[in-house]
């Protein structure tokens, strides 16, 4: 066996097995629904618990004013209620922002606008910051780019009423502009996935699932026995939910109730937001895999954690696949039948658990045939094509390098074109080395009469060349 083999075998056993427990999720997700506690609201507003809803901005001049009136629009009674607007801008947005917020108080609304000019701790900083000038028993969080229903409060507090030992409570995801271009298409189904699915089965099986940093509630009892907010990583709602969790706090998936949001429709932005998600998420599991390990935990706990925590290392591994592919290839031409059962397998747990998780993510009302055909295809090669900027991220959490938070940018906003300028970089001439090597080793390989390998190696060409060009050529992507 040449070590081209043997690095080729140990990258799909190591993908396999994610693949494997993804089938886990899948079958959890099947189960019959997550049952919801849930306790009639006291019937005079002075017996309502407070609750404080933080709005957590920077620099977001296009979209503060739909979040503020979202939020002034709640329905709970005004006086066990306090918006918070956690503002860290640097753009000179804060102005209107304040303008804005003293039009809502002069009209009764229980709002402040609470500006940091030094921005310590990032979003981390101003959730904590804000929490600590607040007497409430339940608090809100909203990202800028979010619109909360009016009912969210009121759905929301009944759970946590219906049981003491609820301390945090997230809500799923929904998208006011998944068809504005092919790329909020598949990022809708990636993140349909990551909540009906993910999300789902393990709130199912009571296991561990994380508050997504937005439309989400907590109990400030929680935060607090959980030590508060803190900005070791730039994951850091990931990280409060770990050591709640560990605290043997429950948390509930709501996801009957849908707050809207909007997704990234540049690829600059994407990418950047991408990078924060992945290196934050693997800074987080090096600093909490080993207590995690020695926890009393259960031993299935555990092992759903480590794969929860570690699953962007598929990144690396796949970039290092699509490499290894070529030669590994060429050398066992001559025995290539012996290699067919392996290929069969990695195909069955890697690429068939990934058709079967998007297809149980599909929303009702959606065409499967088309859904199968575009959609799916589609997130792969995003996903395949973004393996080499999402390898440098895991490989910089590893490292402890990704300490900043860089919020996602949002249309027209000046970070957003700096963004595009960043995509101009080492990271992008590499992806363009990768597309032109994976479509010549589609034309090696083919014509040595290998074609199994001929499918993978077109989504990771079809991938690269779509965020190659995309960053440089269609800002829309």
């Amino acid at each position: 066996m040449s070590a081209f083999e043997l690095l080729y075998l140990t990258l799909i056993s190591l993908i396999s097995m994610y693949g494997l427990h993804r089938y886990w999720l899948i079958w959890g997700s099947l189960k019959r629904p997550i049952e919801t506690p849930s306790v009639a609201l006291p019937p005079r507003d002075e017996d309502y618990p407070h609750v404080l809803i933080q709005l957590p901005i920077f620099n977001e001049p296009g979209v503060f004013r739909r979040l503020i009136d979202a939020a002034c629009a709640i329905d709970w009674p005004r006086d066990r209620v306090v918006i918070q607007v956690l503002d860290d801008s640097t753009d000179g947005s804060s102005t209107d922002v304040a303008a804005v917020v003293e039009e809502r108080a002069a009209a009764g609304v229980p709002i402040v606008h609470l500006h940091r000019e030094d921005r310590e701790g990032y979003k981390a900083g101003a959730l904590q910051a804000g929490l600590e000038q607040s007497s409430a028993q339940f608090v809100a969080i909203f990202d800028a780019d979010f619109v909360p229903p009016r009912d969210f409060v009121r759905r929301v507090v009944a759970v946590f009423l219906a049981d003491e030992r609820i301390g945090m409570v997230q809500t799923r995801w929904g998208f006011s502009n998944p068809r504005a271009s092919w790329l909020t298409r598949i990022q809708a189904t990636l993140l349909d996935g990551h909540f009906h699915v993910e999300h789902r089965a393990r709130a199912r099986a009571g296991r561990f699932f994380n508050f997504n940093g937005t439309a989400g509630m907590w109990r400030v009892a929680t935060i607090e026995d959980a030590g508060g907010w803190k900005a070791d990583t730039v994951t850091e709602d990931l990280e409060l939910s770990l050591r709640a969790w560990l605290r043997r706090w429950k948390f509930h998936y709501l996801g009957e109730l849908e707050c809207p949001s909007d997704l990234p429709d540049r690829l600059a932005a994407f990418k950047i937001q991408q990078h924060r998600w992945v290196s934050g998420s693997m800074h987080t599991a090096v600093t909490w895999l080993g207590p995690i390990l020695r926890s009393r935990l259960r031993l299935s706990e555990k092992i759903d954690l480590c794969f929860q925590l570690t699953g962007n290392v598929n990144y690396l591994l796949l970039w290092l696949l699509v490499l290894s592919v070529p030669p590994a290839v060429l050398t066992r031409m001559a025995d290539g039948h012996r290699w067919l059962a392996v290929d069969s397998v990695f195909f069955a747990f890697a690429t068939v658990s990934v058709l079967l998780f998007y297809g149980r993510a599909r929303r009702p009302g959606t065409a499967p045939l088309r859904y199968f055909v575009t959609r799916v295809p589609g997130l792969m090669a995003l996903g395949l094509g973004m393996t080499v900027h999402n390898s440098r991220a895991v490989i910089r959490g590893v490292l402890g390098r990704s300490r900043v938070f860089e919020r996602t940018p949002k249309e027209g906003a000046a970070d957003l074109r700096q963004g595009q300028s960043w995509l101009r970089n080492w990271v992008s001439w590499v992806e363009m080395a990768m597309a032109t090597y994976v479509i010549a080793a589609i034309v090696v390989t083919a014509r040595g009469g290998s074609w199994l390998s001929a499918p993978l190696l077109g989504l990771f060409a079809a991938g690269y060349l779509w965020i190659w060009l995309g960053g440089w050529l269609r800002p829309r992507s």
